[in-house]
């Protein structure tokens, strides 16, 4: 089956989440971009990822093609 992405009202843009300037920097990277996020835990490595993904698919991208 095709995967099925949803997305919950209170994480539907990236201007609801509070990030720091790394995180909006790796955040904001143009598509074709790949990189490795390094933290430890609770630094915000996983809302940063949530933040590009939802930055992506406001920006076109199918969530497929991520």
């Amino acid at each position: 089956t095709d995967p099925r992405f949803i997305l919950k009202p209170q994480s539907a843009s990236v201007k609801s989440f509070e990030l720091s300037p790394s995180q909006l920097g790796a955040s904001a990277l143009p598509a074709a971009s790949v990189g490795t996020i390094f933290g430890s835990p609770g630094s915000g490595k996983t809302s940063a990822l949530v933040a590009r993904f939802l930055h992506l698919v406001s920006n076109g991208i199918s969530p497929a093609e991520i």
